[in-house]
Order: structure tokens, then C-alpha cells, then sequence
């Protein structure tokens, strides 16, 4: 009796273990499973004049169907966490014009601007990423900043005049080559947008843009082009709008 007892119990626990065995192991299948890896997402936009189309690649994947032409920008790209690679090219050919990376932490979204990088060249071309701050403006208000593309002007400040103001009120200062603004709120509506060189608020006016901001809507406002262009359609100074959301 005492030997039957003993196989008995060693059926018992024998049983226990598989069966422990069994979940511990269905569990981890089940967590491996149910594990998303993190993404975030980036945006591309190109301020690069004087060149008629791009092909932009991410981690070797060319992210466009169609030419990426200049004053252009993509919807944000989802991506994994982690450092990734990129390149841009002249459209249709392997000529490399900018290969780089950028580290993307978990979640966070990203705007990568293109610009030419001098005047001189027709290949300089530069990138500046940024990371996009994509929390909702404060009710009845929009999200705006301001990105200076234009390498061979000085520094620029942005102005903004409401529908019937008699003055314009300085949103943006001293906006250098390569520099991008933090977003600030402004009311919705339709506003006028002057682009003066530094420190004459009163002269050196050098461009004016309406635009109609929605409430809850988050854009970039970026210059690009050539400050001194008058003579060259590929570079004439402008301006370029993103909607981020």
C-alpha cells in the first residue's frame, strides 16, 4: 500500500508541474504576442529651391510614389522608436544628396525641413529636424510657428494683423537661416502675415500672406526661396504653409 501511495503521489506532482509548465509557457507565448513595438512618426518638408523633385528615402525605403517637388510636405510617416536612417535624392536618380539620421524616442512626432544651403550651389542642400509639439491649442485658437529656410538673407521677424487691426503685432524675432520657432496660439481667423528683416518694424517689408487659420488646427508658416531672387523663378523668394493637424 505504502508503494502505490508513493507512485500515486509522484502521479500527482508530476501532473502539477506540467501543467504549471504548460501556462508558464502559454503565458509568455501569449505576452510575446500581444507586445507592439513602439512608433512614432515623421514628417518631411521641402523648402528646397531651385531643384524640381526629390525622392525621400527612410531606412533604405523610398517613402514618395510621385516626385517630391519643391514647397511639398508629406503626412507624418509612422516609424519605429530608435535611430533611423535617411536620404535624400535627386528624383529618379541614386545621387545622394543628404544622407542622415535621426534618434526618435517612443511616441514623439518629428518635422524634418529641407532647404537649399547657400545661394551658390545648386546642390547645397541642409536638413533641420525638429520635434512637433502636437497638444490641441486652448479653445477658439490655432497653433502656429514660424521656419526660416532662406540662406542668404539676414535674420527675419514675423508680424501677424487680425481682419480690421491698424497695427501688427510681433509674433516671431531675429528668425535666422536653419532657425524654427516654437508654436505659439493665435486667434482663429483670417490673418495677415508681414516678413520683415530684423529690427525695422517700420521698413524692410518684404513680404505679405493671408491666411485663414482654423481653430484647433496646428501649422508652420516656413520662408524659402532666396532673399535676393529677382532675376531667378527657381529661387524667388516665398513662403510655404504645413498643416500638421
Amino acid at each position: 500500500m505504502k508503494v502505490n501511495l508513493l507512485i500515486k503521489m509522484k502521479i500527482i506532482w508530476a501532473g502539477t508541474m506540467l501543467f504549471f509548465g504548460v501556462l508558464v509557457l502559454s503565458s509568455c507565448l501569449k505576452a510575446k504576442e500581444d507586445y507592439i513595438k513602439p512608433v512614432s512618426a515623421v514628417a518631411v518638408i521641402n523648402g528646397y529651391s531651385g531643384n524640381p523633385s526629390l525622392d525621400f528615402y527612410l531606412d533604405n525605403q523610398k517613402v514618395n510614389t510621385q516626385p517630391f517637388l519643391y514647397q511639398q510636405s508629406t503626412e507624418y510617416i509612422q516609424i519605429f522608436s530608435g535611430i533611423r536612417k535617411f536620404t535624400v535624392t535627386n528624383s529618379g536618380t541614386t545621387k545622394i544628396l543628404i544622407d542622415g539620421a535621426i534618434e526618435v524616442p517612443d511616441g514623439r512626432y518629428y518635422s524634418i525641413f529641407l532647404a537649399k544651403k547657400n545661394a551658390a550651389s545648386v546642390d547645397s542642400i541642409v536638413a533641420t529636424v525638429v520635434e512637433d509639439d502636437l497638444s490641441s491649442p486652448s479653445n477658439g485658437k490655432a497653433k502656429i510657428r514660424f521656419a526660416n529656410l532662406t540662406p542668404d538673407g539676414n535674420s527675419v521677424d514675423l508680424y501677424v494683423r487680425g481682419a480690421g487691426a491698424t497695427g501688427a503685432e510681433v509674433l516671431f524675432e531675429r528668425q535666422v537661416f536653419k532657425s524654427v520657432s516654437n508654436f505659439k496660439e493665435v486667434g482663429a481667423g483670417t490673418k495677415l502675415f508681414e516678413i520683415r528683416e530684423s529690427g525695422t518694424p517700420n521698413s524692410s517689408l518684404k513680404l505679405e500672406v493671408t491666411l485663414n487659420l482654423v481653430a484647433g488646427k496646428i501649422y508652420t508658416l516656413s520662408t524659402n526661396g532666396l532673399w535676393h531672387s529677382e532675376d531667378d523663378e527657381m529661387n524667388t523668394y516665398g513662403t510655404q504653409l504645413t498643416i500638421h493637424r
